[in-house]
């Protein structure tokens, strides 16, 4: 039987990942900005279920939407009035207003289309890991559901191969997600915003810079920060303790007066 190797989108994060089998052993592999990462795991660990659940990325879309089309209406309003001085009959205000009402228009659509989509349940794959109970769980799109219905079915194939299989109770865990930082930026973009479109002031959209500034200046000093401390944090917002708390230790040998090492130790046992 020919072996398996397919991609998957994680429940809990955007990040690029990997399923395929080899022999008795799932390999699962993760890649994002920050590291790659790869998990073997005997398939007499692993426990299967499935399920359906909302996808919370149509309701943010959903969101977020009309919210991006209203900051861009409005600043593009106050910009061609207060700044270019066109007035409200010439023929490029009555452009912009035609305009301003199919982006709403639009925008209407797309919220209603994704909300709609929102409520529809989608399935998901989740492979239970013993003796931790590290779960991995995924979207199982149409496109794919074939392919993740014949790998499910070789990991069978295979645990029957083996010894008996490991049984281990497929409990639901906490769920947590990783939120992106652009929309965090657009968001809080969004409400310095709002004074300039409430008073109608063109200067005050000048606000909306100090958010980008501030997550910029973040980013750098994130940047700067030891290579080990970056993945370490990393792998400390996957729950991979072990991993992290390797990492930080081995940061403690090479900067002992590191504090940031000290205070992520200290927050994994508090």
């Amino acid at each position: 039987m020919e072996s398996i190797s397919l991609k998957i989108r994680k429940t809990s994060q955007p990040n690029k990942s990997r399923l395929s089998l080899e022999g008795t052993v799932l390999i699962f592999e993760e890649k994002n900005k920050v590291l790659e990462s790869e998990m073997q795991i005997p398939v007499e660990l692993i426990s299967i279920s499935e399920s359906k659940r909302f996808r919370g990325k149509r309701l943010i879309i959903a969101l977020l939407f009309p919210a991006v089309s209203l900051l861009f209406l409005g600043f593009s309003g106050l910009f061609i009035k207060n700044f270019l001085g066109v007035p409200d009959d010439s023929i490029y205000a009555k452009t912009h207003l035609i305009v301003t009402f199919s982006i709403v228009l639009l925008s209407m659509v797309v919220f209603f289309i994704y909300l709609v989509m929102f409520f529809i349940r989608v399935k998901t794959v989740a492979f239970f890991i013993a003796p931790d109970g590290y779960k991995i769980e995924f979207w199982k799109s149409k496109n794919d559901s074939k392919k993740i219905d014949e790998l499910i079915e070789q990991i069978k194939q295979k645990q029957a191969k083996v010894e008996t299989p490991f049984e281990y109770p497929a409990e639901n865990s906490v769920y947590t997600s990783k939120y992106s930082p652009v929309l965090r930026i657009i968001f809080i973009v969004f409400l310095f915003a709002i004074p300039a479109l409430t008073t109608e002031n063109m200067y005050l959209f000048f606000l909306v810079l100090l958010p980008i500034i501030w997550f910029v200046y973040k980013g750098m000093q994130y940047i700067n920060q030891p290579g080990k401390y970056r993945k370490a944090m990393s792998f400390y917002i996957q729950k991979n303790w072990d991993k992290a708390i390797s990492l930080l230790n081995r940061l403690k040998e090479d900067y002992p007066e590191y504090l940031p090492t000290y205070t992520l130790l200290v927050l994994k046992q508090a």
